[in-house]
């Protein structure tokens, strides 16, 4: 776990981000309030952030939703392992590679066809009482609407019993590396929703099954999405 070095480099972001954002993409945050209703003996459990995924730099956003020496940062996120994005090049080195573990990335172990072997280090690190993003649909969206989100969200939820915040992203899809966010024609807003608990989703089911838990998965991606006001991306590019 990297974790004074996510710390660090988090907090010297923070410095560039906040403003950058601010001028170029009418960059926003909605919600916080929502945050103080976790108290410090929940958080001692973790906290997730569940998210829409519309761009890659959605983690780093998250990040910047909390105020500077926040008690939820570090923010760490679950990635893909290195392999998924190839050996060579930034791209590598930024994702999956050591550039995204010192920035706070905690890979999935993807094909172990074991929810508590692949979410291991998530749940490893949502015990340690730090702050996860995690991208309920599995990666990027680019299908311009809402998709079926995979079940590892229900059963990390579950596993962890760690509270959930629900977190939607406005007006971030389509961006990519070549041109960011540069022109001012972005409005990005990121709405931090009412925290979720374990019961508020199994309610006294403690022994779920798969489909419980892709049940589960889609009631949290259903108030991720509740806060959007159009799946036409878009018409935002």
């Amino acid at each position: 776990m990297f974790y004074f070095t996510a710390l660090i480099s988090q907090t010297l972001l923070w410095f560039f981000l906040q403003p950058y954002l601010r001028y170029f993409a009418h960059f926003k945050v909605e919600g916080r309030e929502n945050l103080k209703k976790i108290s410090r003996n929940m958080q001692k459990r973790g906290v997730i952030f569940a998210s829409n995924h519309s761009s890659v730099f959605d983690t780093a956003m998250i990040a910047e939703t909390a105020p500077l020496f926040s008690r939820f940062s570090p923010f760490f996120v679950a990635s893909r392992d290195k392999a998924f994005y190839g050996k060579k090049g930034l791209k590598s080195f930024f994702f999956g590679g050591l550039g995204s573990s010192l920035l706070g990335a905690v890979p999935l172990k993807v094909g172990t066809n074991n929810y508590d072997e692949a979410l291991s280090g998530q749940l490893q690190t949502l015990s340690r009482g730090r702050s996860l993003c995690f991208f309920p649909e599995g990666g990027i969206n680019r299908t311009g609407g809402p998709i079926k989100p995979k079940a590892g969200i229900g059963y990390l939820l579950f596993a962890s019993n760690s509270v959930l915040v629900p977190v939607t992203i406005k007006g971030a899809y389509g961006i990519g590396f070549v041109g960011g966010v540069t022109g001012r024609k972005r409005y990005i807003t990121i709405i931090l929703g009412e925290p979720i608990s374990r019961e508020d989703i199994f309610g006294s089911n403690m022994s779920p099954s798969v489909e419980d838990f892709k049940i589960a998965s889609q009631k949290i991606m259903d108030k991720i999405n509740e806060k959007q006001d159009s799946f036409e991306y878009k018409e935002e590019q």
